[in-house]
């Protein structure tokens, strides 16, 4: 893949839009990435064409891609996502989009500031919730439709280690805030397809790749290069 184009699912934009809006779209065919529109051009009806054919994801280029993570922690922080025209679903949605970009935009060019800041406001306002709803098998009933299962584990996940650290007394905000963004990036390079490999082999004890065996210390690699950030 040419280093300058990261996959994005088809699923996200046809969900947002707007908040990929001036954005250009590339499909691969074969070897090559096509181009599918310009920036002023909508994509829509593109898009949902090529979900129809059982496409999966597209490409955007490295400029786009921070453009639309922008937008993201823009949307994450306005006044607008709190009031009651944005719906908990619609919050859980984007946040859920947030956190996946930003997964792989790390997976792709790495760690930045900006793509942390989107994981953590996007954590927080799923904790939000989680903390609001009357219990976890309520929470994950209520949205098990909006979004991904694998989400929806990691963030039950990090809301659980939460309420663990919160009974030590060494328990800080900034331990708490680093365990569950460690929550968030020890699986950025699994996919779909290589959680169902892990469940299969659990289950049936089929052979599983080298490459997710070793992916802790894939995810450390690309973390270490910075550690500040962290």
């Amino acid at each position: 893949m040419e280093s300058n184009l990261t996959p994005i699912p088809v699923v996200h934009l046809l969900k947002h839009p707007d908040l990929f809006q001036g954005v250009e779209i590339h499909v691969r065919i074969a070897e090559k990435f096509v181009k599918l529109n310009f920036a002023k051009d909508s994509f829509t009806l593109i898009l949902e064409k090529l979900k129809a054919k059982g496409v999966v994801h597209v490409y955007l280029q490295e400029e786009d891609f921070s453009r639309v993570i922008a937008h993201f922690q823009n949307t994450l922080t306005s006044k607008s996502f709190y009031d009651a025209s944005t719906t908990d679903e619609q919050k859980v949605e984007v946040s859920e989009t947030a956190m996946t970009l930003a997964r792989d935009f790390i997976k792709t060019y790495g760690l930045n500031k900006e793509v942390i800041e989107v994981m953590r406001a996007a954590n927080g306002k799923i904790q939000e919730l989680l903390n609001s709803s009357p219990g976890l098998h309520a929470f994950v009933k209520r949205f098990k439709n909006n979004c991904s299962e694998e989400f929806l584990k990691i963030n039950v996940t990090n809301f659980l280690a939460g309420m663990l650290i919160d009974q030590f007394p060494w328990k800080t905000p900034l331990i708490v805030q680093k365990t569950m963004l460690a929550g968030m990036m020890c699986d950025i390079t699994l996919s779909a397809g290589d959680f169902e490999a892990i469940k299969k082999f659990e289950n049936e004890g089929t052979p599983l790749d080298e490459t997710i065996r070793k992916h802790p210390l894939t995810v450390s690699e690309i973390l270490s290069r910075k550690r500040d950030l962290i």
